[in-house]
């Protein structure tokens, strides 16, 4: 039987939800990345294959156990020069390259507790959310790279970041198959298959995320009925991966050209087109863009295949190539800031940069030189940044536009930056002194206020469900129920508008103060 309805006092419900916000105040709020989906995401690639000489398969330097130095050209593997000012000294080796300021230059080994744990705070503080950790097939017996996978799940956990791994398959050739997908089928089974337990790795449907890349890149080397045995073993293993699949930039036009190839491409659940090659500036970018991407994510929707392209920051190979080319050129960001808007436009399944690390190529958006901060020799000479930028730059710029899908709909929109005082602190200006009101503007970007107004409104959230829960169980009745679930409705949507408002103030702070002292003058 129903009890009497009470008389509701609306003015008391708001004083509840007041009692709520308190409550809420108290409650740490987490800001960790839900990695049971990846749609939305905001990913890098990971390579992690950088070692002091000596000490596994590096690649600063083409010689192994070589200490990197002025040398013959196409010995050192890398054009621009990493900043190690915050990774710790243990992570840290001294090479024979000489800065401006006369000391030794040092560079880091990837399989550092030190090095991934920054990596991912880095990550944190600029909204990325995660990264696709290559695995080079190949190397599977390689020791230092299972222990940077379990360094990888740690960080990623500690800071509420995702990951999942990638198998690079450019070394495999037709030719020598015999013991490729069972030596991939061994290591998914013991060493990736166990990673997928982490609550940062991420999953898509229920199924854990795998990405297999290298499918009608090189044609010469791997054919497409070799293609399609390792798609078919790995998709049916256990656990049963959501399959990724980085493939040739025109892929399309394997349809009539190579249909068998394309035949492959039609399974997989989302498809990644490798579009680091076919434009290098912003003019080439555009072209492609229109005559390409449009096209293709109309075409990969006509499909049911999801579609997320790669972007780059732009990249250099000359001391790789050993060839005198001309260093590379990023255009002062533009480029990556133009690729970075179009993506908005185009709405991928998710983003994906290519590379976070990748210094060889120069690809890399974590912590670089700057071009007066590099070896002056001009053997091999050396690519920076622009003077003037901060180190951490085009990683700045990747979480400026890194977005989200709306709570309140398939929406992207500006994500809020993950940083609070402690940023600014290891964040100076590029150059000069700090302003006289940057303690005051520090004291702005604090997030305490955003996240007790988010906390707030996910309280009010449970408190209806509860309500309409007890409604439907005959637990109270209709009329009694339906003033408590009007109100708090409206104070969640009241909630809702606060939140919206406090993130795009704590957005235009943020930015004001990249603008003012971090961007290049």
């Amino acid at each position: 039987m129903y009890m009497t309805a009470p008389k509701i006092d609306v003015a008391a419900l708001f004083i509840l939800v007041g009692a709520v916000n308190g409550i809420a105040a108290q409650t740490p709020l987490s800001n960790a990345v839900d990695a049971s989906h990846l749609e939305g995401k905001v990913l890098f690639g990971y390579q992690g294959f950088f070692r002091r000489p000596g000490q596994g398969n590096d690649h600063w330097m083409i010689q192994y156990g070589e200490i990197p130095g002025p040398s013959t050209p196409g010995d050192v593997q890398f054009d621009m020069f990493p900043a190690v000012k915050q990774y710790p000294d243990e992570c840290l080796f001294t090479t024979n390259f000489i800065l401006p300021d006369q000391s030794k230059a040092k560079l880091f080994e990837s399989n550092c507790t030190g090095v991934v744990d920054t990596h991912f705070r880095w990550m944190q503080e600029n909204s990325i959310d995660g990264i696709l950790v290559q695995r080079f097939y190949g190397q599977f017996e390689d020791e230092s790279f299972l222990q940077l996978l379990d360094q990888v799940r740690t960080a990623a956990e500690k800071y509420g970041r995702s990951f999942a791994v990638e198998y690079d398959l450019s070394p495999v050739q037709s030719t020598d198959f015999s013991n490729v997908v069972p030596e991939l089928l061994d290591d998914y089974a013991s060493n990736i298959a166990p990673l997928m337990t982490s609550s940062a790795y991420l999953h898509q449907d229920g199924r854990p995320v795998l990405e297999i890349w290298g499918f009608g890149i090189d044609k010469n080397k791997l054919n497409a009925a070799d293609c399609a045995t390792i798609f078919h073993a790995l998709r049916s293993a256990n656990p049963n991966p959501y399959v990724v699949l980085g493939i040739q930039w025109d892929w399309a036009f394997d349809r009539t050209q190579n249909p068998d190839y394309y035949n492959v491409y039609l399974q997989a659940d989302v498809i990644q087109p490798w579009a680091v090659g076919p434009y290098n500036d912003i003019d080439s970018y555009e072209g492609f863009y229109q005559r390409t991407s449009v096209s293709d994510k109309a075409l990969a929707d006509q499909l049911g295949i999801k579609y997320a392209p790669s972007i780059t920051p732009g990249g250099s190979a000359r001391n790789r190539a050993g060839n005198g080319e001309p260093l590379g050129n990023r255009y002062n960001g533009t480029y990556f800031e133009a690729q970075l808007k179009h993506m908005l436009d185009l709405k991928p399944f998710f983003f994906f940069g290519a590379m976070f690390d990748e210094f060889p190529e120069s690809t890399q958006v974590i912590a670089t030189l700057t071009q007066n901060e590099v070896p002056p020799a001009a053997n091999p000479g050396f690519l920076g940044i622009d003077n003037g930028m901060d180190h951490n730059y085009y990683l700045q710029l990747a979480g400026r536009y890194a977005v989200d899908i709306s709570e309140e709909g398939d929406l992207f929109t500006l994500r809020t930056p993950n940083f609070s005082y402690k940023w600014f602190e290891r964040n100076p200006p590029a150059s000069g002194p700090r302003p006289r009101d940057d303690s005051g503007l520090r004291e702005k970007v604090n997030k305490d206020e955003c996240k007790r107004l988010k906390a707030s409104r996910a309280v009010l959230i449970s408190l209806t469900s509860a309500i309409e829960s007890r409604r439907q169980n005959a637990m109270i009745a209709d009329d009694a129920a339906e003033p408590f679930a009007t109100v708090w409705q409206q104070g969640i949507e009241a909630l809702l508008r606060k939140v919206s408002a406090c993130k795009k103030e704590h957005q235009a702070i943020y930015y004001e103060y990249l603008d003012r002292y971090h961007r290049r003058p």
